[in-house]
């Protein structure tokens, strides 16, 4: 009994001295540890919207990007048919005559350059230069007197 006493005179003069009770200590440990899986659980909880909320614009994001490529392809579609529109020959042809007066070349305006491959590689290259250069001096050019730029470039700005 004697023992009994002098613990609980040594916890009672320990608890006078400032120092918690064991009692308290646990029911402290206790609320500490609930508190904490309290704050874990918000913590979590807000993450886990954050990254619903982040993964929603996330997805309204992409279907506008896939919405501009798909009216990006289309506005390019448009513009290949455009190109193989105004590229046809019968066009050009036709703005040749009507704009500039020019006649489709005749039979005997044409020349065929023909290259006979010789054993000299070099050599059959200079042939087929000199051929070329025959070629392109005999067939007919405009004088610098005849032609008439300016006239051309300002019906364009207009």
């Amino acid at each position: 009994m004697n023992d009994t006493a002098s613990i609980l005179s040594g916890l009672r003069q320990a608890g006078s001295s400032g120092s918690r009770s064991p009692m308290r200590k646990l029911v402290s440990s206790r609320l500490l540890t609930g508190l904490f899986v309290v704050i874990l659980l918000v913590a979590g909880a807000c993450l886990y919207i954050w990254q619903r909320v982040h993964a929603l614009d996330l997805l309204a994001e992409v279907s506008q990007l896939e919405q501009v490529n798909h009216d990006y392809r289309d506005q390019l579609q448009k513009i290949d048919a455009n190109i193989v529109e105004l590229s046809r020959i019968g066009r050009i042809s036709e703005i040749a005559k009507r704009d500039f007066g020019l006649e489709p070349a005749g039979l005997d305006r044409l020349y065929a350059v023909r290259f006979q491959e010789s054993s000299a590689g070099a050599s059959g290259m200079r042939q087929l230069l000199n051929a070329f250069q025959r070629s392109v001096a005999a067939l007919p050019g405009i004088e610098s007197s005849e032609a008439h730029a300016e006239e051309l470039f300002d019906d364009q700005e207009r």
